[in-house]
């Protein structure tokens, strides 16, 4: 592989997304039916998962990656170095997105209540009637049915990797579980004497609290909850005014163009499965339309159509910045109130931190975030400011860095990651080093107690994104919630204790190939099916078997001595001349920032 092969692959993205990212392809029938790998039961429980054509049901404790998937269309290049580029690091985010959007193109949801279980079967149109638009009120898009497409929070219950039928058969156990959850949870409140309606103040850290909220937090409890353990109201008391003061500032021009357009790009891309979202298609145009919704336009006069599969996602947009607002892509229906919070939020972050601006995937934080901090959309405006904060103590105490132009928390995060598979999973660690010729280098640091394994396998280019997103578009929506919880109480040491878990519970997949791009697939898919949380919280903090001995003196430590060891410029002792030139023309290529090429001695 040339040096140019590598550059083209960090400027393309490496699997499927949206925008700036080829589509992956869906798999065909035939390899719908092809035998893949099997997981041996583990620690957590797994089952087989077939494809999303298959109606085949399987076990609701499914922690596994499927039976079937796509094969990859190009090679994952081996790391050249220990940075990512940030738009590359969040077209890695998006590859579960763009198999979503592909399931919402497949059915359209309702956008009204469900209606009584006699209602007549609708009649299929012809293909006349369906590109003339007749016979709208005949299509599917009321009724019990369509009702079944969305889960407990408005989002699809079904992806590339769960069917419907999956999906029901694992939530008709978990719905008993929340509600036998939910009564203790208002049982404990009462004991506290805190009001539940609505719920403001929750009791202080304690093993019990611990436990009840490892077990998950009741879905009416959640922002109120996140917002009081993540200390937001002490945040926000330091400055009562920033967050309207930084929109003012936004108004006076302050956002810089950079930054205001990256964000109009990702604006839409921002849970197109959620209702709240992007609603239910009104329309048989939008209905057409696909997950994108609205008109398409012509080439170049829209940002989000600007976006090619093949231009990198930092690719400046020309133009004056004041006209990004008559960029945007024009659309049929009004723009929705959350999305209209969340340009908000994001302008606000960017102009906050300049250090970070903005970067891919903090839109998926904040929108989540919006989506649990406002009951619907009368309420916006206080969740607006709440989600501010949390964006800021997340992306300043849980995930230092991570976001930042050079990426150098992300990195560093990624490298303890590694550290603690080595220690804690050696059989998978010895399939995913395929740096072994070189970690000669780290031996005297992982004598002294350092990280050790001075280059990163080919494999971290898959979980780069896992902390970025926080897993949002790696975890089914359900899992995602229930490591939030975890996270906003007992710090950043979830994410790595989850990360591990996913990795220990795709074990005998991992084990069962060699070839690094095999091993990048089979961790890359590994999280998408896991639905049953309870198993995957069971294994991250159980004192026997799981990994309660990761705890946060632990990461906090290594992130130190990984972030001594980057600085110091250890990781290049590892590179040759061919790879060190790589790096620089890497560099000189792909670090831009504001429109400005930044070169590099």
């Amino acid at each position: 592989m040339s040096v140019d092969d590598v550059l083209g692959m960090y400027e393309d993205g490496f699997e499927s997304g949206t925008g700036s990212v080829r589509p992956s392809p869906r798999p065909s029938m035939q390899s719908a039916r092809r035998p893949s790998l099997e997981a041996r039961p583990g620690s957590i429980k797994s089952a087989q998962v077939p494809a999303r054509r298959s109606l085949d049901t399987v076990s609701v404790k499914s922690l596994d990656r499927p039976q079937s998937q796509p094969r990859p269309t190009s090679l994952a290049p081996k790391r050249p170095f220990a940075a990512h580029r940030r738009s590359q690091s969040a077209s890695i985010l998006i590859m579960g997105v763009n198999a979503n959007r592909a399931s919402v193109r497949g059915v359209s949801p309702a956008a009204t209540p469900p209606v009584a279980s006699d209602e007549k079967k609708p009649t299929e149109r012809t293909s006349e009637q369906i590109m003339s638009g007749q016979n709208l009120e005949s299509r599917p898009t009321t009724g019990a049915f369509q009702a079944r497409l969305r889960d407990r929070y408005g989002f699809k219950k079904t992806s590339h990797y769960i069917t419907l039928e999956q999906y029901e058969a694992w939530d008709r156990d978990y719905t008993a579980y929340l509600e036998r959850r939910r009564k203790k949870w208002y049982a404990m409140m009462h004991q506290y004497g805190y009001e539940t309606s609505p719920a403001i103040r929750f009791p202080q850290k304690s093993d019990k609290v611990k436990r009840y909220v490892r077990k998950g937090i009741p879905p009416e409890f959640r922002g109120a909850a996140w917002w009081y353990y993540a200390r937001g109201p002490r945040e926000l008391s330091k400055n009562p005014m920033i967050y309207i003061e930084l929109r003012q500032r936004v108004e006076d021009g302050e956002l810089t163009d950079n930054d205001r357009e990256h964000i109009e790009r990702d604006l839409h891309r921002t849970f197109p499965d959620n209702v709240r979202f992007k609603p239910d298609p009104t329309t048989m145009h939008d209905a057409q339309a696909g997950a994108g919704g609205g008109t398409p336009v012509k080439e170049g006069s829209g940002l989000r159509n600007e976006v090619s599969a093949s231009a990198p996602a930092d690719t400046p947009v020309q133009g004056s910045p004041r006209s990004v607002t008559k960029k945007k892509r024009h659309t049929d229906e009004p723009e929705t109130p959350i999305l209209q919070s969340l340009r908000r939020v994001l302008q606000a972050f960017a102009v906050h931190n300049p250090k970070v601006g903005y970067c891919q995937s903090l839109n998926f934080i904040a929108g989540l975030l919006l989506l649990f901090l406002s009951k619907d959309d009368s309420d916006l405006e206080e969740a607006e400011t709440k989600a501010f904060i949390l964006l800021n103590i997340v992306t300043t105490q849980h995930l230092p860095d991570t976001h930042g132009i050079t990426l150098e928390g992300a990195n560093i995060d990624i490298g303890v990651l590694m550290s603690c598979i080595r220690d804690s999973l050696p059989a998978i660690w010895a399939k995913l080093d395929d740096q072994k010729e070189i970690n000669a280098i780290g031996a005297a640091a992982t004598m002294a107690g350092g990280i050790g394994g001075l280059r990163l396998p080919t494999v971290s280019l898959a979980t780069t994104a896992w902390f970025m997103s926080l897993f949002v578009g790696t975890l089914p929506i359900e899992s995602v919630l229930r490591v939030w919880d975890c996270l906003f109480l007992d710090g950043s040491k979830t994410l790595f204790r989850i990360a591990l878990a996913i990795f220990k519970a795709g074990e005998s997949a991992i084990m069962k190939v060699s070839d690094p791009m095999e091993i990048f697939q089979v961790v890359q898919t590994i999280p998408r099916s896991m639905l049953d949380a309870n198993s995957l919280l069971d294994v991250c903090f159980r004192r026997r078997g799981g990994f309660a001995s990761i705890s946060q003196d632990v990461v906090n430590r290594r992130r130190r001595e990984r972030k001594r060891l980057v600085q110091e410029g250890i990781l290049k002792q590892g590179l040759g001349a061919k790879s060190e030139d790589m790096v620089r023309r890497m560099r000189t290529r792909l670090k831009t920032r504001g429109g400005m090429r930044v070169g590099t001695n």
